[in-house]
């Protein structure tokens, strides 16, 4: 048998190696994200489309979300993050908030409609 000289080679060496730590706020993007994934699943619709671009002007990321499903198309700018996939999780969680007041918007909307007068 033979030893490994590199620990790193046999998996010990992440040991030594700590993954940052994700803040409240980038958890709760994260899970916009999963949220807008089962949304989309269950009304069987396509998730968005996302562009994100870095911005040379400052460094940060910036993402924009374009939404189409029947009855909805929505485009969405979301604000700027230090990695990709935090700008992707901001505009979706700007877009969901905008789905929410267009649903109750609409029901608002349907009741008024409904009330005999």
């Amino acid at each position: 048998m033979m030893e490994v000289a590199n620990p790193s080679c046999c998996g010990d060496g992440d040991k030594t190696r700590r993954k940052k730590r994700k803040t409240m706020k980038e958890a709760l993007l994260h899970n916009k994200c999963q949220e807008l994934n089962e949304i989309c699943r269950d009304i069987k619709c396509i998730p968005p489309r996302y562009t994100v671009l870095p911005s040379l002007e400052d460094g940060m990321f910036h993402a924009h979300a374009h939404f189409t499903c029947p009855g909805y198309d929505m485009s969405i700018t979301g604000g700027p993050h230090l990695t990709p996939d935090g700008a992707r999780c901001s505009a979706t969680a700007i877009l969901i908030t905008e789905l929410r007041k267009k649903t109750t918007e609409e029901e608002e909307h349907e009741h008024d409609t409904n009330i005999p007068s």
